[in-house]
Formats: structure tokens, sequence, C-alpha cells
């Protein structure tokens, strides 16, 4: 009879980082895009090759609490910083005045 000889069992291997999800964030709060922007500035410009503001852009993007918003410009190919903040800005304005328009329609009934 042939005597088997059983491997310890390996221990999970560990990860030496972890990888935080971006924070959702809401643009109608002007003050909450200013902290947001000031808290990821710093490792955009210390980016070691000098793509930070792509960085933020990019953070600012799959971040975004609107996912239709976000999957549309995520598929936009020459997207920058700055024209994500306005469509952002003009999204969340124009969800303001649906709102606004939704309420004012209620109150009427």
């Amino acid at each position: 009879m042939e005597e088997r000889v059983m491997a310890a069992p390996q221990a999970a291997p560990t990860a030496t980082f972890t990888i935080q999800p971006p924070e959702p964030f809401d643009f109608a709060k002007p003050a909450i895009l200013n902290r947001w922007a000031a808290a990821h500035w710093w490792a955009a410009e210390h980016h070691p090759v000098g793509r930070g503001v792509t960085l933020i852009r990019d953070r600012l993007v799959v971040g975004l609490k609107n996912t239709a918003l976000s999957e549309k410009l995520q598929l936009e190919r020459d997207l920058t910083l700055q024209s994500a903040i306005m469509k952002v800005r003009q999204s969340e304005e124009v969800r303001r005045q649906q709102s606004d328009l939704d309420a004012k329609e209620r109150e009427k009934r």
C-alpha cells in the first residue's frame, strides 16, 4: 500500500496595495467639487509621467453619481478635463431645472 504525503495548504496571497473606488460627488454643490479637486491636485501634479490632468479627468468621470452621463463621457474620444466639467455642470443644471418644472406641474394639479 502506497503512502500519500499531503502538501501543506498554501497561504492566500496578500496584496501589497489596495485600490479604492472613486468617491461619488455632486457637482450641484460647488464646495464639494472644490474640496475634491484640491484633494486630488497634489497627486496629479506629482504624477511621474506628467498625465495628472488626465488622472483627475478620469477619476471625475468614473466617480459621477449619474451613471448614464459617466458612461457617455467615458465613450468620448477627445474628452478634456474642461469639457468634462462643463458637460457635468450642464447636466446637473438641466436636472435641477427639470425638477423645478416637475414641482411646478405638481402644484398646478
